[in-house]
C-alpha cells in the first residue's frame, strides 16, 4: 500500500528523481545490486523497458507496474518515453518503430523484448551518470559508509578525514590556514562567539643536548656556548609563536555544560582545530561564561563532576559576573 501510493505521487516528468525515489524505497536504505551496476541483470529491483508508440510523450515515464521476478521478489517494471532505441524518443529509424507496434498487435513481443534488453541497460547508465554527479545523492552514499568520486575528491582537495571538515573544505584547501578562518569554523559548530587569541606563548623545556655547556676537559669548546649565538641560559625558553589560545563564550547553560564535561561538541571542536592548526602549535582552550549559565555545585549523582563547571551560589548581583573557566 506505501509503495502504490508513493507511485501515485510521483512527478512522471521528472525521470531522474522518480527512479531515485523508488530505487531508495525498493532497497530500503541498501545500497546492494543497484541499477547500472556490475550486479546481474535479475538481481536489479528495476527494470525499465521503452513505450512503443510514436505519438507525443506526454512525460517521461509512461507507466509504473509491480510485478513479481522469477525468483519471487518484488519488482517494478517501468515503461520509459525519454529515450531508448525505439518509441517516441528513439534513435533508430522510424520503420523499426512501426515494426515493432505491428508484430505486438500479432502477440509477438520477442523482438521488442530482444530491444529492451539494450533498453534496460542504456537507461541505467544513463541514470547512473546523473547520480554520479548529484551531490546530495552521493552524500546518501557516503553516510552508509560505501566510498563515492565526490566524497573521495572533496577529501584529497581539502585533506579532511572527518564529515565536519569536509563541509569545511573551502577553508580546509586554502595554502595558508589563518586565525580568521579557524575562528569562523569554530562559530559555525558550536553556535557560541569564538575568539582565538595569538602570541600567548608557552615554556618550551630544552633537551639535554640543546642546553649550553661552557668549555670542559670533555668539551673542550662547550656546547651552544656561542655568545649571542646559539648560547641560552637555563633549561626552558619562553616560545611567542608556538601556542594559541581559544576562548568560547557559550550564552546557553546547556552549550556551557556541554563544553565543560568533555562531551560531544568539545571533542568535535578539538578535532577539527587539531587537523586545521599546524602539529607544532599548542592549543589552549578556555570558556568564558557567567555564573547564571553554571550549574549551582550540589551534593548526589545529578550534580556535575569533580571539576567539571560546578559553581558555588553566588549573590543575585553577580550571577551575570564573567568567569574564565579552562577546558583544557
Amino acid at each position: 500500500m506505501k509503495l502504490k501510493r508513493i507511485i501515485n505521487q510521483l512527478d512522471k516528468d521528472d525521470f531522474y528523481q522518480s527512479v531515485y525515489t523508488l530505487q531508495r524505497v525498493m532497497q530500503g536504505g541498501s545500497f546492494r545490486d543497484e541499477l547500472g551496476t556490475d550486479t546481474l541483470p535479475r538481481n536489479e529491483q528495476i527494470r525499465f523497458s521503452v513505450s512503443q508508440q510514436l505519438g507525443f510523450p506526454g512525460s517521461a515515464i509512461e507507466q509504473i507496474k509491480e510485478n513479481i521476478s522469477d525468483d519471487g521478489r518484488l519488482r517494478l517494471d517501468v515503461s520509459v518515453n525519454s529515450m531508448g532505441l525505439t518509441g517516441p524518443s528513439g534513435v533508430l529509424p522510424r520503420h523499426y518503430t512501426e515494426l515493432l507496434i505491428q508484430r505486438s498487435r500479432l502477440k509477438d513481443v520477442a523482438i521488442r523484448d530482444f530491444f529492451d534488453l539494450f533498453n534496460h541497460r542504456l537507461i541505467a547508465l544513463n541514470y547512473r551518470a546523473w547520480e554520479k554527479y548529484q551531490f546530495p545523492a552521493q552524500y546518501e552514499r557516503s553516510l552508509s559508509g560505501n566510498s563515492t568520486p565526490s566524497d573521495d575528491v572533496l577529501r584529497a582537495l581539502s585533506g579532511a578525514t572527518q564529515d565536519a571538515e569536509v563541509s569545511l573544505g573551502g577553508l580546509f584547501a586554502q595554502p595558508i590556514r589563518k586565525t580568521k578562518s579557524l575562528q569562523q569554523i569554530l562559530m559555525f559548530l558550536s553556535g557560541c562567539k569564538v575568539m582565538v587569541h595569538e602570541f600567548v606563548g608557552r615554556w618550551l623545556f630544552l633537551e639535554h643536548t640543546e642546553q649550553t655547556r661552557l668549555a670542559s676537559r670533555i668539551e673542550p669548546e662547550g656546547q651552544h656556548a656561542q655568545l649571542g649565538v646559539s648560547s641560552i641560559v637555563g633549561k626552558r625558553v619562553w616560545d611567542l609563536c608556538s601556542a594559541i589560545e581559544i576562548e568560547i563564550q557559550p550564552s546557553e547553560q546547556a552549550k556551557a555544560m556541554e563544553l565543560m564535561t568533555e562531551g560531544s561538541l568539545l571533542s568535535v571542536l578539538k578535532n577539527v582545530t587539531r587537523q586545521y592548526v599546524p602539529a607544532s602549535i599548542h592549543v589552549r582552550w578556555k570558556i568564558t561564561t557567567t555564573y547564571r549559565n553554571l550549574p549551582v555545585a550540589c551534593l548526589g549523582s545529578h550534580g556535575p563532576g569533580l571539576g567539571l563547571g560546578g559553581a558555588l551560589m553566588v549573590r543575585i548581583d553577580s550571577m551575570d559576573k564573567a568567569l574564565t573557566i579552562p577546558v583544557g
